[in-house]
């Protein structure tokens, strides 16, 4: 905008006009736009911190990854410390997404503003998953049990449960991960609890955690019966007054004697429990014979016991049909190639006679200088063949 200004002088004795000249009118000043808080140059940027918290439990949470991002990009990165807390400097004033990273804890996004240094907690939760399992009665047995109750005992989801069926696995769903006690009952069955460790897991629901129940049975069902008899007597041999005990596992100190079961050498005894045994038989002048089982229903076990005074006897030749003296004859442990300490030698003609006779076999070495030995499983029986031949060495 211009003002004209007019000025009259006198000049030559008339008047005249001079030519107006153009002044700038300079507008009001107006108040400069407020700017966004930034950080004193030379300085580092704004500071955000906070604790990582995480439901139901209420614990910090340790190790997780907190990305600051801003337009879909990482700004800055960081993780929790044991403590659960959290720093991030030299950022920005703008809005930010956190992202927070931590197998087993779920969170959404979160939104900050950043205009100063800014605190801001963080609570995720910990995952879901179902426990789920079968319930089958104790070995050696393997069948369902239905109508089990598995129950949680303690933790965030104290009371949560379900019942198992026939070949039906109970499910226990929403189960926060972690460490906690669980609980199989039902009557007529032994109630087990035991300390269960769901690990976690990477989804936020849907993670499924086996764990299985064997019980017990509370009240025996089961019986095992059988006869006692000689085993040096081909035919017969029925030893009565025997005691008859289970030696292993829950039916452990029950005991009868044989002959008591209405015959002789007969035994029964009842109202047994599931599980493994030894069933075993001793009498004067007899060596203990014993026999592992199994109680899942009803048995038969006979037992055949050897005298203390039993003894086989043999002649050891060479393949020539040479009676061997000096020849080594020695018992090895069951099942192996060990020998147990005992031996006796041939006699000059050849022949020799071992006692200590036990159980259902024996297992013997026949050895001399200059022979390959042989090694033999003898059926303990009335008439054993006790012979060898030896062959000679390389």
């Amino acid at each position: 905008m211009w003002i004209v200004l007019l000025t009259l002088t006198a000049a030559c004795g008339r008047d005249h006009v001079e030519t107006p000249s153009p002044v700038p009118v300079v507008p009001p000043a107006t108040s400069p736009a407020p700017e966004e808080p930034r950080p004193t140059p030379g300085q580092p940027g704004f500071t955000l911190s906070g604790q990582v918290r995480a439901t139901p439990l209420n614990e910090a949470v340790s190790g997780a990854q907190i990305d600051a991002m801003h337009d879909g990009a990482v700004v800055a990165t960081t993780s929790s410390s044991p403590d659960g807390t959290y720093r991030m400097t030299g950022l920005s004033a703008q809005d930010y997404v956190l992202r927070v990273i931590k197998t087993g804890y779920t969170v959404n996004s979160i939104d900050v503003l950043v205009s100063g240094d800014t605190t801001r907690d963080i609570v995720m939760d910990r995952n879901r998953v179902t426990v789920q399992g079968f319930v089958n009665r104790a070995l050696p047995c393997n069948a369902f049990i239905d109508g089990v109750r598995v129950e949680i005992l303690d933790g965030p989801d104290a009371g949560k449960f379900d019942f198992s069926g026939i070949a039906v696995r109970y499910r226990i769903q929403n189960v926060v991960w972690g460490t906690f006690r669980m609980r199989a009952s039902k009557p007529g069955f032994r109630t087990l609890e035991t300390s269960v460790t769901v690990p976690p897991p990477a989804a936020a629901t849907g993670g499924i955690f086996e764990t299985y129940f064997r019980l017990g049975d509370e009240i025996g069902t089961n019986t095992v019966t059988g006869e006692v008899s000689n085993r040096m007597i081909e035919t017969g041999g029925q030893i009565n007054d025997a005691q008859v005990s289970i030696t292993l596992g829950p039916n452990t100190g029950r005991s009868t004697t044989s002959g008591s079961a209405g015959g002789a050498g007969l035994y029964s005894l009842t109202g047994l429990l599931d599980g493994e045994a030894y069933v075993a038989a001793t009498k004067p002048g007899f060596n203990v014979e014993a026999v592992y089982v199994e109680f899942c229903g009803n048995l038969r076990v006979d037992l055949k016991m050897v005298p203390t005074d039993a003894s086989f006897s043999g002649v050891v030749r060479n393949e020539n049909g040479e009676l061997l003296a000096g020849a080594r004859v020695e018992k090895l442990s069951p099942g192996s190639s060990i020998p147990t300490g005992m031996y006796v030698m041939t006699d000059g003609k050849g022949e020799y006679t071992m006692t200590g006779l036990a159980g259902d076999f024996l297992r013997i070495r026949v050895s001399k200088a200059g022979y390959l030995s042989e090694d033999r499983k003898l059926l303990i029986r009335p008439h054993m063949d006790g012979d060898f031949t030896l062959k000679r060495a390389p």
